[in-house]
């Protein structure tokens, strides 16, 4: 009778306590993986060394069974995570950010400079990431940096092409103000005739003559004047187009930018209220709720696999295939969300 008093006083354990004890463990248990391999690359590197050349490979398969990429990446964790000492409490990586990320965590940080991983870490909470959303943080990271990149070749292509087009237009200044005064001077200067002795006949001849010269002399003055105002006006157009361009660029990389940055908080958000109905109805035991947060988080993962291939699309210069998939995703959600509609307005009734 005491027995059965004594487990009924216990308390009841709920669906939610058991859950927070799994994730802490999953937690535990990822951070003892990752200083394990920090441990193994360790003595990866240290038997490496002591072993004859040519004898490596054939030792990692026999002797630990390893491939060589497995091998590298130990040895590559033990040495960009692995603390200079080891630890006499454990395992241990060299931060304490970084050593509370997952070996697959770890291995998809390789990926950034060693000075960086630390803050990116802290900044993107990536403790609290899944292996996809680290992977996509990292893109998006290598995206804004080549982006940055490219921003920075085009202002220099610009900024080169805008001093050649300066002293162009120079140039074309001081020509069209010598061709203005030769012409200006040309018009008021009266003929010159070279003829010294000569009947009245020669004289008016030569003088017709010369007088043929000047204006023939003002005509090609005049042509090439317009020409060289012409070119000044090209330059003009030329300088403003190019403006107009780089001013046109630099809105479509800041405007993809923000729809970027805008769909990301939207999913974010998405996430979080999935998060909290979950939490809601989990203690209801529906299998159901459970089944559609993983069908969720594989259609955020789709699409941004899908919001990737049209980045490279753009990237490619493909404008018409980008279109062609931007509009075929645009029906999707469209219908996606008229499916949708009837759900949403049943939960805003009952509310």
């Amino acid at each position: 009778m005491s027995e059965l008093s004594t487990t009924s006083s216990q308390p009841a354990r709920t669906v939610e306590a058991v859950t927070l004890e799994i994730q802490t463990l999953q937690r535990q248990a990822q951070q003892l993986l990752l200083g394990y391999a920090i441990e193994i690359g360790r003595r990866l590197v240290e038997v490496k060394a002591m072993l004859p050349h040519g004898q490596w490979g054939t030792y990692i398969k026999e002797q630990v069974g390893y491939s060589q990429s497995t091998a590298n990446n130990l040895m590559r964790i033990f040495e960009e995570y692995g603390a200079a000492q080891q630890s006499i409490f454990g395992p241990e990586a060299n931060s304490q950010a970084l050593g509370n990320l997952s070996y697959t965590k770890a291995l998809r940080l390789l990926a950034l400079p060693a000075d960086e991983r630390e803050a990116f870490v802290e900044e993107h909470h990536v403790e609290d990431m899944s292996t996809r959303e680290l992977e996509a943080a990292i893109k998006e990271r290598d995206d804004a940096l080549r982006r940055a990149e490219e921003d920075r070749a085009e202002r220099e292509a610009a900024e080169q092409a805008r001093e050649k087009i300066a002293q162009d237009m120079a140039l074309a200044n001081e020509r069209v103000a010598q061709l203005s005064q030769e012409l200006e001077e040309l018009r008021v200067r009266p003929v010159e005739v070279a003829v010294q002795h000569a009947e009245e006949e020669e004289l008016e001849q030569a003088r017709r003559e010369a007088a043929a010269d000047a204006r023939a002399r003002v005509e090609a003055l005049e042509a090439e004047l317009a020409a060289a105002r012409k070119q000044q006006t090209d330059l003009l157009n030329q300088h403003q187009e190019m403006d107009r361009k780089l001013k046109e660029a630099r809105q479509e990389r800041k405007d993809a930018m923000e729809a970027q940055k805008a769909a990301r908080e939207e999913l974010k958000q998405a996430r979080e209220a999935l998060e909290r109905a979950q939490k809601e109805l989990r203690a209801s035991g529906n299998k159901e709720i459970t089944q559609f947060g993983v069908y969720f988080e594989a259609c955020q993962e789709d699409f941004s696999r899908m919001m990737g291939i049209l980045h490279k699309l753009k990237a490619g210069g493909d404008a018409e295939g980008r279109a062609k998939l931007t509009a075929a995703g645009g029906a999707l959600l469209e219908a996606m969300a008229k499916q949708l509609a009837p759900f949403r307005e049943e939960g805003a009734a009952s509310c």
